[in-house]
């Protein structure tokens, strides 16, 4: 490995830490804010609202985020103040929903804490490909998205035994976490916007992000978030009311999901640029929802540490194929490297929007099937189902180069 290749990596661990802290607060809202919501308030349709404003948030801050990036010059503008201001204030605002036990303040402070983590999104993930060579994206992805995991295993192991032993301390070592990643990251990543940026791009310069395989892409992308927050926006709950464990239960059941996802991030980054990712896609969206479709049948905590961990594997192949696929084909969409990378916040903006739009969808609709079904948590599975499927479905559509035409494209661009 070359020297300069060798520099891009250690940028490329770098960034992961604002990804580790934003996931160690995306986690930690998993694990505590539906239990901590129902203390207050004991009703799972109002607890599904009340979660749904992350997507909410989602929704409008990521697009804006990430166009107000691409259109910023200025180095520490561009995307380094998005993760040194945002996740520090996300920061302060979880502690203090987690503090609080008035129903107005716990809310409005977790509403707090959502729009700043969105806010940071879109102009992070943006940061990769400006600092990444299009030939070493699939890895950097798999760098990337093992530092996101190790967040979300910090959140799902270590700080649930914590909160074991001390409630307070374990909500206030989370809240220092999220800060100190975006700090780490905004302090040691080099941001040189003159090299990426030619012109400020208009609103009728992310057309490609609307037609074509993109469009395919995103729709693949909201099914299978949906698929996923189905079954995450209440596994505690499921856990603790259906499979009669405790908040520790379900925080070690999604470690083991969270360490698998660690160890098959870095052998899907691997894969990336040797087989299809489209087809690495459909596996992945099958594999999940066969793997939920079988949760139906789960009755005992040991019978869910197994089925997660499975699990764990199809979504690990999902996420990291999927970071660095859509940049791929906004490449394709553009035909320009340098263009692609000026679009960047836009395309991870609108990409972040569609997962938003699954946050907003999922917790309400599985907290009125709940609901419905008498407060059976197992209505969870049936959305995640269909969501997963009709992913797979979807990705199809998309059209790519057959392998061979994409090694001698690759060849073409490391030369």
């Amino acid at each position: 490995m070359s020297e300069r290749q060798s520099s891009n990596l250690r940028q490329t661990h770098w960034l992961g830490m604002a990804g580790l802290s934003r996931n160690v607060g995306f986690a930690a809202n998993k694990v505590f804010a539906a239990n901590l919501l129902q203390v207050i308030l004991p009703a799972p349709f109002l607890i599904g609202l009340i979660l749904g404003l992350e997507g909410f948030f989602g929704l409008v801050l990521n697009p804006l985020t990430g166009y107000w990036s691409d259109r910023t010059r200025r180095p520490w503008l561009r995307r380094k103040v998005y993760v040194m201001v945002c996740l520090p204030i996300a920061a302060v605002a979880w502690w203090t929903f987690c503090s609080v036990h008035h129903v107005f303040f716990a809310v409005l402070a977790l509403a707090i804490f959502y729009a700043f983590e969105q806010s940071s999104l879109s102009p992070y993930q943006a940061w990769m490909p400006e600092i990444t060579p299009l030939e070493q994206r699939g890895i950097a992805s798999g760098y990337l998205n093992f530092w996101w995991q190790i967040g979300n295993l910090l959140s799902f192991l270590v700080i649930p035994i914590l909160w074991e032993m001390n409630h307070s301390v374990a909500y206030l070592l989370t809240g220092v976490l999220i800060a100190a990643g975006g700090l780490v990251t905004g302090l040691f990543v080099i941001e040189r916007p003159e090299r990426v940026v030619r012109e400020k791009p208009s609103l009728r310069s992310y057309r490609p992000l609307l037609f074509g395989n993109l469009r395919y892409f995103f729709l693949f992308q909201c099914l299978s978030w949906i698929a996923f927050e189905a079954i995450a926006s209440f596994f505690t709950l499921f856990t603790v009311k259906d499979l009669h464990g405790t908040v520790l239960d379900s925080g070690l059941i999604m470690s083991v999901f969270t360490a698998v996802v660690v160890v098959v991030s870095l052998l899907s980054g691997a894969l990336y640029r040797r087989v299809s990712p489209k087809w690495l896609l459909v596996v992945a969206a099958i594999g999940f929802g066969i793997l939920v479709v079988l949760g139906y049948s789960v009755q005992t905590v040991p019978q869910a540490f197994l089925l997660v961990g499975v699990a764990g594997v199809f979504w690990s192949l999902n996420m990291t194929v999927s970071y660095a696929f859509v940049s791929d084909l906004l490449r394709r969409a553009v035909s320009d490297e340098l263009a692609a990378n000026q679009l960047s916040g836009g395309l991870y903006g609108m990409s972040n929007l569609v997962q938003s739009v699954a946050l907003l969808l999922a917790a309400p609709i599985v907290g009125a099937f709940i609901r419905l079904f008498g407060d059976d948590y197992r209505a969870m599975f049936a959305t995640s189902a269909v969501a997963s499927f009709a992913a797979a479905l979807v990705i199809l559509a998309v059209t790519v180069p057959r392998v061979s035409e994409r090694v001698e494209e690759n060849i073409a661009d490391v030369i």
